[in-house]
């Protein structure tokens, strides 16, 4: 009985890591997850325990763009705003090409591209 609890405490820190990465590191399951916590969780396959839920909500979501903004592009995930992705598919355009990318949002961060450089 006491290996099933351990065992069902490391799963759900693993999904608590697993969901904090995420939301540093993919500005779409960021902006999902503050707005439907569950239904992000669920379409990422993490399972949360409604407390982990609620202490991951009350992270200012500032500051995870902040930390997500610093981290290096070759980790983040690229993130489409879905009006792009509509407006691609209504003019009949692959969306296979990114934007500009992500070097716009870190002007003055050193090694970033952006102004400090």
């Amino acid at each position: 009985m006491a290996a099933q609890h351990e065992e069902e405490v490391m799963m759900s820190q693993r999904d608590v890591e697993r969901t904090l990465g995420r939301l540093l590191t993919d500005q779409g399951f960021r902006e999902e997850f503050f707005l439907d916590p569950a239904h992000a969780c669920l379409q990422a396959g993490v399972q949360l325990t409604p407390h982990e839920v609620e202490a991951l909500v009350r992270v200012p979501r500032p500051a995870l763009a902040r930390l997500g903004a610093r981290l290096d592009d070759r980790i983040c995930r690229l993130h489409i705003p879905q009006s792009d992705v509509s407006r691609q598919e209504e003019w009949g355009i692959p969306a296979v090409a990114p934007p500009a990318g992500r070097a716009a949002e870190h002007r003055g961060v050193p090694g970033r591209g952006g102004a400090a450089e």
